[in-house]
Order: C-alpha cells, then sequence, then structure tokens
C-alpha cells in the first residue's frame, strides 16, 4: 500500500515538472531598441551599451517576472514597429506614442521620458526662438528616416532631409557644420545637447525648441506577444524606480 502511495505521489509530481514550468521558470522577453545617443550609444559583446540600458537593468528589470534579453543588434524604427507587430520583438526600450500605433502595442499609462522637440543650428543662424513653423519652412533639417515626427510639425511640411544608418547622426553634425543643412532636428532636444557636447561644438551652436507640445515616450510591449499583466508589473517597476533614481540624466 506504502509502496502504491509513493509511486502515485511520484508519477503527480513528475507530471507537475513537465506540465507547469511556467510556474517554476519566467518567462524570456526580447527587448528591441534603436542607437540613438546618449539613449544607446554603441554594442559592446553584443550588447547595448547606453544609459538607458544602465537605468533600465538596474532599476526596471529585477522588478519583472520575466528574463529581459536585449536583441545583440540595434534596429531602424521601421524595422522595430514591424517586429513589435509580428511579436518577433516583445518589448521596446524607447518609443514615442501615436494612435495609429496603440491597435497592436500596449502603451503604459505614464511614458518613461517626455522631451521638448528641438533643433541644432549654427551659432549665427538667424532666429534665436522660433514661434512659428513658417520661420524655419525652407530651412534644411536633418533627420533619421521612420524617426518620429509629430503630427503638428508633420502638417507643417517642413523641409526635412532623412537619411539612414547607425551613424545618422554624425553625418547630420558634419553636414550642419559644413553649411549643407541649417538645421538638425530631434524630438528629444536633450539627445542634441548631448550631441553639441560629443562633437564639441557648444560654442558654434545653439539648440531652439520648436513650438509644439513636448513628446512622451514609453517603454513599449507587444500585444502579440505580451499581455497586458506585464505592462502591469512594468507600471508598478517604474513608479518604484523613479522613487529610486527620479533624475534620468546623462
Amino acid at each position: 500500500m506504502k509502496a502504491a502511495h509513493w509511486l502515485f505521489l511520484s508519477i503527480i509530481m513528475t507530471m507537475f515538472n513537465f506540465v507547469h514550468p511556467s510556474t517554476i521558470l519566467s518567462k524570456e522577453l526580447k527587448m528591441g531598441f534603436f542607437l540613438n545617443s546618449p539613449h544607446v550609444i554603441r554594442i559592446e559583446s553584443k550588447q547595448p551599451v547606453g544609459a538607458i540600458v544602465d537605468w533600465f537593468n538596474q532599476y526596471i528589470a529585477p522588478q519583472i517576472n520575466a528574463d529581459i534579453i536585449w536583441e545583440t543588434m540595434g534596429k531602424t524604427v521601421p524595422r522595430l514597429l514591424l517586429d513589435l507587430k509580428a511579436g518577433r520583438t516583445d518589448m521596446v526600450v524607447l518609443l514615442a506614442k501615436s494612435s495609429d500605433r496603440e491597435e497592436w502595442i500596449h502603451y503604459p499609462k505614464k511614458p518613461f521620458l517626455v522631451a521638448s522637440c528641438g533643433i541644432l543650428v549654427k551659432k549665427e543662424f538667424r532666429l534665436d526662438a522660433i514661434h512659428s513653423f513658417e520661420e524655419i519652412k525652407k530651412d534644411r533639417l536633418g533627420f533619421s528616416v521612420g524617426g518620429f515626427i509629430p503630427k503638428p510639425i508633420k502638417k507643417a511640411n517642413l523641409n526635412f532631409d532623412l537619411i539612414v544608418g547607425d551613424k545618422r547622426q554624425e553625418q547630420n553634425i558634419k553636414k550642419l557644420m559644413l553649411g549643407r543643412l541649417e538645421g538638425m532636428f530631434d524630438p528629444q532636444d536633450l539627445v542634441l545637447h548631448y550631441y553639441a557636447e560629443q562633437f564639441e561644438i557648444v560654442n558654434q551652436t545653439k539648440v531652439i525648441k520648436l513650438p509644439v507640445k513636448p513628446v512622451a515616450n514609453y517603454t513599449v510591449f507587444s500585444k502579440t506577444s505580451t499581455e497586458s499583466d506585464l505592462v502591469e508589473q512594468y507600471e508598478i517597476a517604474l513608479q518604484n524606480a523613479i522613487s529610486y533614481c527620479p533624475i534620468y540624466s546623462f
């Protein structure tokens, strides 16, 4: 009788280990990103390096019940969006919000980062402040193919010079300093300040904010491959992280 009892328990335990691995092992999630300093500066040993990577790994990831695996290479924004939609990428660490993406992307309630749109121009640029898009209608502005442009700026039909590649910011800086562009656009003016410092052109340039509402950026989740409870975990983690480290500084 005892032998039968222990045999029964052994079968139950074996079934539990095979049928319910999810109760023991956490899910593995693929984190996507695009190279955009200072958030993600470069790839080293197939791992992204940058301020947002360090901050996320230290303050967010330990609070989420999943193994977050950073993808080994950056992608363009259009490619990231396609992979999110298909569920090939589960998360993207930083992405602006737009209504056309909400059908297939989980957005948390609170943004990770809010920043002003701006342009980096030479010191001698004719304006120190911009009150209307008409003032810069004819100026050539460098930016990235697939990068986020707020609707009011799209509607203004500004003269964007769009390029691709991991070194697109460096190329735009060179074109600006050579006079082939009047300005370099970014939806986050802090990115422009960062590049001005990195390329040691702070004394030769200035950053001018554009007359549009600040842009909210989020860590986002694929509706194809993730559930809403993961977003809830993230939201709690973000709130806790803000209390640990309220300033995301570069």
